[in-house]
């Protein structure tokens, strides 16, 4: 394993509009000792053509072309494959600047850090809008206790926010990603981490994957440059299709970060983010229902099937309303008191405003 060379991991997935401009943001790295990964993820369209000529023209780019199996799968598939020191990840229809790697890279051996982190830029079309993470161009997370201490700045925030944080719930999202990260190679190996089947779990699998490497990490540095663009413009990767077991892939989700909150020992302030996570995703509960081409009151009944059980009951008892604008306010007072239908109309009422 070269010291310090930095391994690209891509999955690749229906996106011929995009990949040439992520892979030329790859391969156009200042720093030139990388290896760039492409798990072609069962593509049916021009992307697995599109990795093959790019590794046609620069050996640093090799090809992994299988059977459709998911991103958790393609980035371990990846993951067995990496040569380098450190790993980073980018998205297919993403990109990076040119310094990306350079300057996580340096960082990285200037502070001695396990992991680098930085913010990104939401493009969508002609307009770009800022992801900031911390207001401070540097900052070094430290140990287990303290205001700057990895396991409640980092860690803890994978699982979910607590307190004021629930202020700016989208930032949660950005720091969750494995994207705009630096990974030390030997921790992701030396621990065994694995990316979860989403099929198994719903959603969240960066979470649960940073979830336990930051449990490893004695020190990670943020670097306030926008070195990742995020597109969001691409149709197919916003869905509004329903997802008939998103209830058992959630739950099993729960549990496994419930089950390493109680194995690790961690603190109540991990309880608090599981909690508040739960509460949060009875919004994505109520859309998805919404999705289901059933009836209005079949839809009424799954959702109140849903804020019935206590996992949630005890969620929405605990979560502290002081932070919320007065819409999701109400919403979570309809959990709290079981009104499956107060849940519904609201959800009705934010997708028709969110379509205008």
């Amino acid at each position: 394993m070269e010291q310090d060379r930095i391994t690209i991991i891509i999955p690749v997935y229906n996106v011929e509009s995009y990949l040439a401009e992520c892979l030329d943001s790859a391969v156009g790295q200042s720093w030139k000792n990388t290896e760039i990964l492409l798990v072609d993820d069962g593509s049916t369209d021009g992307s697995g053509a599109i990795c093959d000529s790019y590794a046609l023209k620069d050996a640093r780019v090799r090809v992994l072309h299988k059977r459709n199996g998911g991103v958790s799968a393609a980035r371990n598939d990846a993951l067995d494959m990496a040569t380098g020191r450190f790993v980073t990840f980018i998205d297919s229809d993403d990109w990076i600047d040119p310094d990306t790697c350079r300057a996580a890279y340096e960082a990285m051996e200037e502070h001695g850090a396990d992991a680098v982190l930085w913010p990104y830029l939401r493009e969508m079309g002609d307009k770009t809008k800022k992801r900031e993470l911390f207001p401070e161009d540097v900052r070094i997370f430290e140990g287990d206790e303290g205001k700057d201490s990895v396991r409640d700045n980092i860690q803890r925030r994978m699982i979910g926010l607590v307190g004021e944080e629930l202020l700016h719930p989208d930032s949660a999202d950005s720091l969750v990603s494995v994207c705009m990260k630096l990974y030390r190679t030997s921790i992701i190996r030396d621990n065994g981490l694995r990316f979860v089947d989403l099929k198994e779990i719903g959603s969240s699998e960066d979470a649960l994957f940073n979830l336990e490497y930051f449990g490893h990490v004695k020190k990670c540095v943020y670097i306030n440059r926008y070195l990742y663009h995020y597109r969001r413009t691409n149709a197919a990767s916003v869905t509004t299709k329903y997802r008939p077991q998103l209830y058992s892939q959630w739950d099993r989700l729960y549990d496994r970060m419930e089950d390493y909150i109680e194995s690790n020992h961690l603190g109540e302030s991990y309880r608090t983010a599981l909690d508040n996570r739960i509460a949060l995703g009875l919004i994505g509960h109520g859309f998805n229902e919404l999705n289901s081409g059933a009836g209005t009151l079949e839809q009424i009944r799954k959702i109140r099937y849903i804020i019935s059980r206590e996992r949630y009951q005890r969620a929405c008892r605990n979560l502290d309303l002081r932070y919320f604008p007065i819409h999701w306010k109400v919403f979570f007072l309809c959990g709290k008191r079981k009104s499956a239908t107060g849940i519904w109309i609201l959800s009705r009422t934010m997708e028709m405003l969110r379509k205008l």
